[in-house]
């Protein structure tokens, strides 16, 4: 007869901080090896875990089992509300993203499960294009003034149409890319886009790459031995059979001849008795 399962209530709130305090001391439960020898050791430390957690219980016992899907529900719970958070920072249609309450036992879980429950941050990627590119000079970097047009670290002014990303073809390398000032007493900044463009510059020309591969002459074309045989085979036993045919023709034709004499001599013999 199969054993009853016995429900009983849920954990509390402090059960629940003394099973993550038991949790948190066992570096085995902790382990995320799935081997056969690490799921032996981590069933007999639930059932040393249960029994220190009954230990200290004041209401009512809890088997190994209980706890482990109490353990599991949390990680559940703790890798939902992760996602929740990820998702908020990330939410790009407006207004305010869903309130989520802190929960101290939660922040737990995450914090033991580490980048299995809040994932793998990439700090590069994104459907994002770039606004414009990047330009380094001498006098400093490009700061934006919120007109449309950047200024190059003194007082040289670049349109910011310039700089966007866009699909135009390179510029040609006998060109140059001139920069008004702002101020007469600066001196006029002029990109020269030759080095750049000697640098991106692909030749159209395309490289033949030759493989030190050995060549295969032809094959000569070699009979196959046992087909011939067999073929030689065929052919005398047809020419064999040929013969006996031709044997045995010789021979009925020789029989009818005999006949045609045999009946000769008896007409001949049958008209002597008539006389």
């Amino acid at each position: 007869m199969e054993p009853q399962i016995i429900k009983s209530k849920p954990l509390s709130k402090d059960e629940s901080k003394a099973l993550l305090e038991l949790i948190e001391m066992s570096k085995i439960i902790i382990s995320k090896a799935t081997n056969a020898s690490s799921n032996k050791m981590k069933d007999k430390e639930w059932v040393r875990i249960a029994e220190q957690f009954n230990a200290t219980a004041t209401s009512c016992r809890r088997t190994p089992q209980q706890l482990r899907l109490k353990w599991e529900n949390l990680k559940k719970n703790a890798r939902k509300r992760c996602t929740k958070i990820r998702m908020n920072s990330i939410n790009t249609g407006g207004g305010f993203g869903e309130y989520i309450p802190p929960d101290e036992i939660l922040d737990r879980v995450t914090s033991l499960l580490g980048n299995t429950a809040s994932g793998l941050v990439v700090p590069y990627g994104g459907d994002r294009e770039p606004e414009h590119f990047v330009v380094i000079s001498d006098g400093g970097g490009i700061v934006p003034n919120g007109n449309g047009v950047e200024e190059l670290g003194g007082d040289a002014r670049v349109n910011l149409e310039i700089l966007e990303f866009q699909d135009t073809p390179v510029p040609d390398s006998q060109k140059e890319m001139v920069v008004t000032p702002t101020s007469p007493h600066s001196a006029m900044a002029q990109v020269n886009t030759y080095a750049v463009a000697e640098q991106n510059k692909v030749s159209d020309t395309p490289r033949r790459v030759t493989f030190n591969v050995p060549k295969t002459g032809k094959r000569k074309l070699q009979g196959d031995g046992s087909k011939s045989a067999r073929d030689s085979a065929i052919a005398e036993y047809y020419t064999f059979k040929k013969l006996c045919l031709e044997s045995k023709l010789e021979n009925i034709k020789l029989e009818n001849k005999k006949l045609k004499l045999e009946n000769e001599k008896l007409l001949l013999e049958i008209e002597n008795f008539k006389k």
